[in-house]
């Protein structure tokens, strides 16, 4: 009988276990730790890989080859029999080690053998599928490396600060340390910048990394926090606020948000809003929300989760403190230093819709309000361009919003007047510079009046980042502005 009870200690060396490691209650079976008593195989991937690579690598099998014929040439390596088969599946049956162990001793040593030689046939077949594999993502990260390094060594040939950007190192998730994060992000911000700019397959990952590190650098507990965002409970401001998201989501403008069959996907633009406002209490719910969030939810894929943690981010960090809080008060600080910015980049434009607004106020008998140029831009601002650009510019356009600030916004709205500069100037009043912005309007937004590309290199020439006496401007105004009220609503497209 001792070659029956080699064959037995044979097999309990082996973990026949299907699924996850179990513990010695569940299938008994574990590696002999050797000192007297059974230990959970908690290194079992470390054994089988050093296996597949010391014994197998080096074996007879032919894992090179991608079709079925590895796993034939597999096959003649072991002994296997229908019956050794069906003894490892009674085995298997068998969920504890006492079962496992009164069953092997009762088999005679022909049949354990067969056990041997089915358990080592799987095993083998199993291993050389896994080697394989192993070997192919081997190759494919070889290759994406490869392709790292070209987009690295694109960028810093194109790069104007080659000091600085020797310092890139491009890979599409940043790796561990904040060194790593900041490579990525250099690396990124200046992919930004290219024509083509980031690719509509990594948006959201890009975008959820970036929101991902300002929660984990404000040491923000997620989970608890989308407990407390999506919880079904009904909060104490929670009706005021569902009254006045209610109102804004049939003006969001996109299709899928429209008619009885959008219902669905208001009902999760809504939850997206709601749980917003309960994280940021001082802001709750601003007009033009509903506008971003249903854009960050075409971007995270219908992800309510994703999106929330997005807008937490672009509305808590990107833009400036307060800018949807406050009676708008951030927001028509910008408003005003956009005028002087206008009058600093576009003097001659700036100086005819000044003529325009005179003679408005002159024919109103005293103050014509709001600014002529409030009216377009403080929308413009509200919804991020969501209301004047084609979906793809609003996308490359937030994209440099996420990398270069909120002074972006700014940049913009200075490039799109500065396209439109030529229409403007041939009206003579008032209210033949509000006809003619209306159709300009449709039109930018639905005939791509504007070309991206051109319009997103006028925002990187036409200074310097940041920009010159932005921070100045933005100081002189926060203390000395009237908040300007919001525009009326505006339903568009996204």
């Amino acid at each position: 009988m001792s070659s029956q009870a080699e064959n037995v200690a044979e097999l309990l060396e082996i973990d026949i276990c299907d699924g996850d490691i179990c513990s010695e209650g569940e299938s008994g079976v574990f590696i002999n730790s050797g000192s007297g008593s059974p230990s959970p195989r908690s290194s079992i991937v470390d054994c089988l890989l050093v296996e597949i690579y010391d014994t197998y690598s080096s074996a007879r099998l032919s894992v090179d080859c991608p079709d079925s014929s590895t796993e034939a040439s597999s096959s003649e390596l072991f002994c296997r029999s229908n019956t050794g088969s069906s003894f490892l599946q009674e085995l298997q049956e068998k969920h504890t080690r006492r079962h496992q162990v009164n069953y092997l001793s009762q088999k005679a040593p022909e049949e354990l053998s067969c056990i041997i030689g089915e358990v080592r046939y799987r095993t083998g077949l199993q291993s050389a599928k896994l080697l394989r594999q192993l070997k192919r993502r081997d190759r494919l990260s070889h290759k994406l490396q490869k392709n790292y390094d070209i987009i690295t060594a694109c960028l810093q040939a194109v790069s104007q600060k080659r000091r600085v950007d020797t310092r890139l190192k491009f890979t599409i998730e940043p790796s561990l340390g904040k060194n790593g994060f900041q490579q990525w992000y250099d690396a990124l911000k200046a992919v930004v910048r290219l024509p083509t700019g980031i690719p509509k397959e990594w948006r959201k990952r890009v975008w959820l990394t970036l929101a991902d590190q300002y929660l984990h650098s404000i040491s923000i507990d997620w989970d608890k926090t989308l407990r407390f965002a999506f919880n079904e409970r009904s909060n104490p401001d929670d009706d005021s606020l569902g009254i006045q998201i209610v109102k804004d989501l049939h003006r969001t403008g996109c299709s899928s948000y429209s008619g009885q069959e959008g219902e669905q996907d208001r009902v999760v633009l809504k939850r997206v809003l709601l749980a917003y406002a309960r994280w940021n209490k001082a802001v709750g719910y601003c007009q033009g929300f509903n506008v971003l969030a249903a854009l960050i939810l075409e971007v995270t894929e219908g992800n309510e989760s994703h999106a929330l943690k997005v807008m937490i981010y672009l509305i808590d960090k990107v833009l400036p403190e307060s800018y949807f809080a406050n009676n708008l008060r951030s927001l028509s600080v910008d408003m005003a230093v956009f005028r002087d910015l206008l009058r600093m980049k576009l003097p001659h434009l700036s100086q005819h819709l000044h003529l325009l607004q005179k003679t408005a106020d002159r024919e109103a008998g005293g103050s014509y309000e709001p600014p002529l140029t409030n009216v377009f831009t403080m929308q413009w601002f509200l919804t991020m361009f969501a209301t004047c650009l084609p979906p793809n510019t609003v996308l490359k356009i937030w994209d440099s919003v996420f990398f270069e600030g909120s002074e972006v916004l700014l940049r913009v709205a200075l490039a799109i007047w500065s396209h439109l500069g030529e229409h403007i100037e041939y009206c003579q009043t008032a209210d033949e510079f509000y006809s003619t912005m209306g159709w300009i309007t449709q039109e930018m937004l639905e005939n791509s009046l504007i070309d991206c590309s051109h319009l997103m290199q006028t925002v990187y020439s036409m200074a310097v980042f940041p920009f010159p006496q932005l921070a100045e401007l933005r100081e002189k105004y926060t203390y000395n502005i009237t908040p300007s009220p919001p525009p009326p609503p505006t339903a568009v497209v996204v």
